[in-house]
């Protein structure tokens, strides 16, 4: 598990919607995303090596709690939580690898 956290000078809406908007996503990544920030949503990120990652957004709450997971052999969880702060947003996100069996693994099979 790794687990990161800042504050951003920001409000929460617009952090939030740097991690939603796919052009706004695309700019911090470091890759091309295409991201359905709804539950079940499809998320791709293109890298500029020709890579190309899948996920499915598992959870979506608005401005507060976005729930990504990551398809294939490296599959990860990963949880962005939004809180604001008197000096902006905290934004946290934990990541958490995935193992054959985990549970996120049936949403991957079921957004396919």
């Amino acid at each position: 598990m790794v687990r990161r956290e800042i504050v951003l000078p920001a409000e929460t809406a617009e952090v939030w919607a740097a991690l939603t908007q796919s052009e706004e996503l695309s700019e911090w990544f470091g890759a091309d995303v295409a991201i359905d920030a709804r539950p079940r949503g499809a998320v791709t990120a293109r890298h500029p090596d020709g890579a190309v990652r899948r996920g499915t957004v598992l959870a979506a709450n608005a401005p507060y709690r976005l729930v990504v997971v990551w398809d294939g052999a490296d599959g990860s969880r990963v949880e962005f939580t939004l809180e604001s702060v008197p000096s902006g947003t905290r934004l946290t996100v934990i990541e958490t690898q995935l193992d054959a069996s985990a549970p996120e693994r049936l949403l991957l099979e079921a957004a396919r």
